[in-house]
């Protein structure tokens, strides 16, 4: 038996920024779906209202009414709508939050067309099965009732209760979610098709079986659920337990069971069974969207770094690592490492700014015995210890020609001689490097071999400085409290606006080590909650306080124009997060002022209206 509805699907799509809400809407269009725009949650909430819809796609982050409310709101009219949650930031514990609210997916800005299709697509299969089991829910209580027309009717006849739960048998088979109904001696009665994708041990679930007997042999909740259920009579809402057995992948189930009452009579209980593994899944998603091999962000840049990584990490080709001290070169390092067929095999670390040249030829290279004063033994290299897998020579642009010439050999041949030793060796290393340096401009000034600097750039990753990824400071932030938190064992909730508007205005050049000493800083005084201004280090407040100093955007949110704010709009291309970053003011304080001077994207204008 097939159910179906066959209405056609209607969507309601909610954003702010007209541009996306035009994009969207159009897309969904040509896909032949019923769709409804609306520019608030306000406007959304009257539109739905008048007419609910089976899927809504909403912003995370709007004015007045965000999506988190407008979810709750919309579910609170009509529970079996399907959310889709669309954001510009990729904030991890808000789309778990969601997703355990009610939300069917989480789509990040900017949005990719192919990826809001297939969500859109998902989401229509999930309403489709919300309809067929309310239909099949609605069939369910009819048949129930006229079922009870029929026992009324057939009581002289004295209609048995087999006959009338043999009726029952063919319904419950056409219900999506798995289902188990035993009688009140707690025997089997029935269990349907769909219980075999859920429960590893639906096979053992025949009928006429006994819940007890099955208990002694599998320790199983769902069981446990129904045994309750018949000694007390009483319903069971939104159980959600963990299913594991034997060596079957861990699921997560969410159990609901109900009498089945036939004249006020109970005969038994039926017991319906939901998968939500999926969502447990969601939060590994989420982390590897935002956090590549301990690397943490989200921006348009620091996607290009996570590409890059993905495409060099199989590669044997020599990669240099450049960028600001401090911005993270070195984790870059080991993620192209620990992401390469090498994995398995050692990574070792020169820094080679701290040794002078004759000590670091040994380190990299190795030495005999007896080679120079103070060789007592012969000594295994770098480049040996590493056999098979990696060597990370930080700081390359600090070696001497010597050095140099000698590893550019190394790169062309994979042969190497330890010092004082005329006999040639060979390691299998794959070679990385990093410098804060300018090499093209060393090699102008002939202090770095050209044919060096040749051989090094074959494939470049370049690591943008905090200040040109403040999108990424949020994430930063929430990463560093919870990683302290958890070394002190205390809960940190992140930090206070002031504090975010702080960290807008500084440059960092030290980029994300300084953001970290910063907050450990924070997070060493403060006792846990929300970390405030009073709780940074009083260098950092001095600093931020000083007018004079080039590193700090001197801006007075008070004091923005709203010129100043429209023009910085169009800069950013209406990006409220890099727009918010560029005048040094949080993103929440520009949608104030954006509301308040009515500053509204149309046609990159003000709307004057």
């Amino acid at each position: 038996m097939q159910l179906t509805t066959n209405i056609p699907l209607k969507i309601m799509v909610v954003d702010d920024d007209p541009d996306i809400l035009f994009q969207l809407t159009q897309s969904l269009e040509i896909l032949s779906y019923n769709v409804v725009g609306a520019n608030s949650g306000e406007q959304a909430i009257k539109l739905f209202e008048q007419s609910p819809v089976d899927i809504l796609v909403t912003d995370l982050r709007m004015p007045n009414m965000d999506g988190l409310e407008l979810m709750d709101r919309v579910l609170s009219i009509e529970e079996e709508t399907v959310v889709i949650i669309i954001s510009g930031q990729d904030d991890l514990k808000t789309a778990i939050s969601f997703m355990k609210h009610g939300a069917s997916d989480f789509l990040l800005k900017p949005i990719k067309l192919a990826e809001f299709e297939a969500s859109i697509e998902a989401a229509s299969k999930t309403s489709q099965l919300l309809k067929d089991r309310r239909y099949a829910n609605k069939l369910l209580q009819k048949k129930n009732e006229e079922l009870e027309k029929e026992i009324q009717a057939h009581k002289k006849a004295k209609l048995s209760l087999q006959e009338i739960q043999a009726k029952q048998h063919a319904l419950i088979q056409s219900i999506p979610e798995g289902i188990i109904s035993i009688d009140i001696s707690l025997k089997i009665i029935q269990v349907n098709n769909a219980l075999n994708k859920i429960c590893p041990i639906s096979q053992a679930l025949i009928e006429n079986a006994s819940i007890h007997q099955l208990l002694d042999t599998y320790s199983c909740e769902c069981l446990k659920v129904l045994s309750h259920c018949v000694n007390t009579h009483q319903t069971v809402r939104e159980f959600q337990i963990n299913c594991v057995h034997s060596e079957e992948i861990p699921q997560r189930l969410v159990l609901n069971s109900s009498p089945i009452r036939i004249d006020g009579v109970v005969t038994g209980i039926l017991l319906v069974i939901r998968d939500i593994t999926k969502i447990e899944l969601l939060e590994n998603q989420l982390n590897l969207r935002s956090a590549f091999k301990n690397i943490v962000g989200k921006s348009e840049r620091m996607r290009r770094v996570f590409s890059l990584i993905n495409q060099l990490s199989d590669m044997e080709t020599t990669v240099l690592i450049t960028g600001e001290s401090g911005t993270g070169k070195e984790l870059v390092a080991e993620a192209l490492h620990f992401n390469s067929h090498r994995c398995n095999d050692p990574l070792i670390k020169v820094n080679c700014s701290v040794l002078s040249e004759h000590l670091l030829e040994s380190e990299i290279f190795g030495h005999v015995r007896g080679s120079f004063t103070g060789a007592i033994k012969d000594r295994v290299g770098r480049f040996q210890a590493a056999n098979g897998g990696s060597i990370f020579l930080d700081e390359i642009g600090d070696v001497s020609p010597l050095i140099q010439l000698k590893l550019l050999r190394f790169l062309d041949t994979k042969e190497f001689e330890r010092v004082g030793d005329n006999k040639t060796q060979r390691a299998d290393v794959r070679i990385i490097t990093a410098t804060n340096q300018n090499l093209e401009e060393l090699v102008k000034k002939n202090a770095f071999r050209e044919d060096f600097y040749y051989r090094l750039n074959v494939m470049s990753i370049h690591i943008p400085a905090l200040r040109e990824r403040y999108d990424d400071l949020d994430l930063l932030i929430d990463y560093f409290c919870h990683h302290f938190g958890k070394i002190m064992n205390k809960r940190f909730s992140g930090v206070t606006d002031s504090v975010v508007s702080l960290f807008l205005r500084y440059s960092w050049p030290g980029n994300i080590r300084e953001l970290k000493h910063v907050l450990e800083h924070a997070c060493i005084l403060c006792s846990g909650g929300t970390i405030s201004e009073k709780f940074l280090p009083p260098k950092f407040i001095q600093m931020i306080q000083s007018p004079n100093l080039g590193h700090i955007k001197s801006i007075n949110p008070s004091n923005l124009t709203k010129e100043e704010i429209i023009t910085t709009l169009n800069q950013c291309k209406w990006n409220k997060t890099k727009t918010a970053g560029a005048l040094g003011i949080h993103r929440r304080t520009l949608y104030r002022k954006m509301n308040q001077m009515g500053i509204n994207r149309y046609n990159n204008r003000v709307d004057k209206s």
